[in-house]
């Protein structure tokens, strides 16, 4: 009798640990599936961005959105030179020496403005 009672106490906790394993394998396996589903999505997204980046810095985007703002390219830009009597001292200033600007004038840009 205390040979059966021992046998089913085992037995019982064999069938119970089994039980309990098999769950706990398949919520792993739910889980693993919910991630796999997630990974997917995010490396979706993550080429759409990839794609949105791309069209978003091709140069013909960039250019046209420059003209619109106003903005030239470096072949249309022209450096005005600074005409000065002599040159400021190295590590600091001469508050002595002033440039002339009164012969500067600004201009607009063609085929801009108001």
């Amino acid at each position: 009798m205390g040979f059966a009672l021992l046998c089913s106490a085992v037995f019982g906790l064999m069938v119970t640990v089994l039980v309990a394993t098999n769950a706990l394998l398949a919520q792993i396996s739910f889980r693993v599936e919910d991630l796999s589903a997630r990974v997917d999505g995010l490396s979706q997204r993550s080429l759409e961005l990839t794609r949105e980046a791309a069209t978003m810095s091709a140069p013909d985007r960039i250019v046209a959105w420059a003209s619109a703002n106003c903005m030239r390219l470096p072949a249309q830009i022209h450096t005005l030179p600074v005409p000065s009597r002599s040159r400021a001292p190295v590590g600091g200033s001469d508050d002595s020496v002033r440039t002339d600007t009164s012969n500067l004038t600004l201009k607009t840009p063609t085929g801009t403005g108001p």
